[in-house]
């Protein structure tokens, strides 16, 4: 199935996030207009030109979710708005969204689990550093955000760029269609599980990529906003995956998630409750053979060997990191690369 995808708009200044809530109050929950441009004409009191288009929507154009017609399914929002045979009426999303920015109770959360679901730009970008990416900025989050890449499976993508010689955004959502479109967007769709996908443009062979880090610096900083974002060494960024988890939802996370990956580090937390002493501490050795049993059983790596080589690696990815260490007893065996006072470890998994 051929899925277009149109351009990501969000809200225009980056600061203001309440604004699509703001745009959704003004709507009622049901319009009989029939088109995207009487709503933000004869609802939201937009301009609109000569030739009819509306002056300065773009945000509002955002809200939208699915076109569908004979001859094709395109994707232009964030399924906040979408279509019934009466005209327009707003989803679950934009309802949920709204009843908690009236109580000022964690709307941001609900906003931010909105764009995980919906924006298949934002969702490749999170896929893939939900996923072991790392998002590399030379020169502080934001800084040159144009010239920005996530390092995934040993290459680099430059998320950001709109320059089509580059290996960028599109190259990274086409590599992985299932995922980035998510259980959500197969849903609405109606499209099984198994059915081959393929991304276009509107008109092109290839969704746009012009503004890229115009509109995509938007939910960065919300993420940023809401904690999301971790620097876990100079210039290298990560994702914290249990906020993720806990702001957006466990059913958003494992749509964004391989499931090998969710299994593994489920794995590792429940060993780590039931190996840890009442300070949190845990012998690396028993748990690291317990770990390996459990989710690299054919590993040709021996033991001692495969438990470095996981944490080590954890460690340099920014997925797990060390709070506190020391010497234990003969009984809880090696230490991490052999040494004394690496036996017991409290470990700090981030992701």
């Amino acid at each position: 199935m051929i899925i277009k995808i149109g351009t990501d708009r969000f809200w225009v200044k980056p600061s203001n996030i309440e604004r699509w809530a703001e745009i959704l109050k003004s709507l009622p929950e049901k319009t009989p207009c029939t088109s995207k441009k009487d709503i933000a004409r004869d609802y939201l009191d937009y301009k609109v030109d000569e030739s009819g288009r509306i002056v300065n929507a773009d945000e509002v154009y955002g809200l939208f979710g699915v076109e569908n017609t004979k001859d094709s399914v395109t994707i232009v929002g964030c399924n906040f708005i979408k279509e019934n045979e009466d005209g327009y009426e707003l989803t679950e999303g934009a309802i949920e969204l709204l009843e908690r920015y009236k109580q000022n109770a964690g709307w941001e959360k609900v906003l931010a689990s909105q764009l995980l679901k919906y924006s298949i730009r934002v969702r490749t970008i999170v896929f893939a550093m939900l996923n072991g990416g790392q998002l590399i900025f030379g020169k502080g989050y934001m800084k040159n955000f144009a010239k920005a890449y996530i390092t995934f499976n040993n290459k680099e993508y430059y998320v950001f760029s709109n320059k089509p010689e580059k290996v960028n955004i599109n190259d990274l959502m086409s590599e992985n269609t299932l995922k980035i479109l998510g259980d959500f967007w197969r849903k609405e769709l109606n499209i099984d599980e198994t059915e081959e996908i393929m991304f276009r443009g509107i008109n092109k062979d290839y969704p746009s990529l012009g503004s890229m880090s115009t509109y995509l610096k938007i939910p960065m900083l919300l993420f940023d906003y809401l904690g999301w974002i971790i620097e876990y060494e100079d210039g290298k960024y990560i994702l914290d995956k249990q906020k993720i988890k806990n702001d957006a939802g466990q059913s958003v996370y494992e749509s964004l998630v391989n499931g090998a990956n969710a299994d593994e580090l489920e794995i590792l937390e429940q060993l780590i409750k039931e190996y840890s002493d009442a300070r949190g501490f845990f012998p690396i050795g028993i748990l690291g053979s317990m770990l390996k049993t459990s989710i690299d059983n054919q590993s040709n790596m021996t033991e001692e060997q495969w438990i470095d080589h996981y944490f080590i690696t954890g460690i340099n990815q920014g997925r797990f990191k060390i709070k506190h260490h020391e010497q234990g007893q003969p009984r809880h065996g090696r230490g991490l690369l052999g040494k004394r006072d690496y036996q017991l470890l409290r470990l700090e998994i981030i992701g």
